[in-house]
Parts: C-alpha cells; structure tokens; sequence
C-alpha cells in the first residue's frame, strides 16, 4: 500500500490541523488582548470614580463599568482561557508540560476568578451604594481599583510571556574527565608499520 494513505492532516501528536490552530490562535490573541484593554479601561475608571467620592458621577461611572464587566470583561476572560486550553491541549506545547504555558494558564484563572468573585459584585454594590439616597453597602472603591491593577498586571504579564515564551534549557551531563593513559593515546602520533612489512606489501603488489 502507498504511503499516501498515511498521510494525515496534520502531525502526529496534534490534534488540531494548521487550519485549526490558526483560527484557535487568532481567537485567543483577539481575545486575550481585548481583555486587557478592558481591563486597563475599568482601571481608569474605577481610579476616576473613586477621586469623584460618591455622587451621581460616581454612580454614572459604576453603572458603566458594571454594563463593561457584564458584557465584555467576563466573557473574553472565559473566551481567553477556553482558547487557551483548547490549544494547548490541541497542540505540541501542551497545557502542564511547558513553563510558560503553565504561568498563561494560572495567570488566566487569576483573573477570571478575580473578575466573577470580587471585580463584578464589587462594581455593583458601588454602583448601589453611590445612588441617590441609597445606604452605604461597605465596598471599598480603592479596593476595586487595587484589583484592577492585579488584574492589569497579570494580563500584561501573560502577554509578554505570549512572546518571549521563556523555556529552560536542558542541562547537558559532563563529560567523565579522560584516563592518563587515553589522553597518552590521544595525543601519540599514528604508528607507522614497520619497513619490512612495507616492503612485503610492495612485492606483493608486483607480483
């Protein structure tokens, strides 16, 4: 049988094709670098929103970044680390084996779990708390600023992890040190044989 038949769309140890892995790739990046984006936006925000103190732009500011937190932030971050496992799992790098893969991945889960544990109910009790007439609710606006900033910093870490990709080389053993009498082998000229056997040789030739 011809080895045509064999050959597959892909190489072996992957189960995405090139197709595949490209349109995977391209959702992540677009995915990863529209989170930090919004992420950097709602930092921006929340740092204004503080300084303002509680009043109706205060409230104004919560309210949007409760809509951006609603309807962008939670979903790129999800979208971001789907991508993210379907490649490595999908492709030669992995999802545990690689340093740098490791990092992106527990860096992602860092900030989705920040995002629906602290960032979105935190938004949304500032956002009632800075209402007209509304009681204090004990969120603390610096505090939503400070983990925007984690969440900032973390992305932007995994983005440039995304490029350098830093991978550990992998230590050569040493070389067991030489025996006195191999470095003397070594380093003796190649014997020459012996001018009767030289002679024989020539003879031998002739006839």
């Amino acid at each position: 049988m011809s080895s045509i038949g064999h050959l597959s769309p892909h190489p072996p140890g992957r189960l995405l094709s090139t197709a595949g892995r490209r349109l995977g790739l391209t959702v992540h990046v677009v995915a990863s670098v529209a989170l930090l984006g919004v992420s950097a936006a709602l930092l921006v925000l929340a740092l204004s929103a503080a300084g303002s103190g509680a009043g109706s732009a205060a409230h104004a500011t919560y309210d949007l970044m409760e809509t951006l937190v609603f309807a962008l932030s939670v979903p790129l971050a999800l979208t971001a680390l789907a991508s993210g496992l379907v490649l490595g799992l999908g492709s030669g790098w992995g999802v545990w084996r690689t340093g740098w893969v490791r990092a992106k991945l527990l860096l992602l889960l860092a900030v989705v779990a920040m995002g629906i544990l602290a960032v979105r109910p935190w938004v949304g009790r500032l956002a009632d708390s800075t209402g007209p007439g509304a009681p204090a609710t004990g969120a603390t606006p610096w505090l939503l600023a400070g983990a925007l900033v984690v969440n900032v910093l973390a992305l932007a870490t995994a983005t440039a992890l995304s490029i350098y990709r830093p991978r550990r080389r992998a230590r050569t053993p040493a070389a067991a040190p030489a025996t006195p009498e191999a470095a003397r082998a070594a380093a003796a000229p190649p014997r020459r044989p012996p001018a009767s056997a030289a002679g024989s040789r020539a003879s031998e030739g002739a006839g």
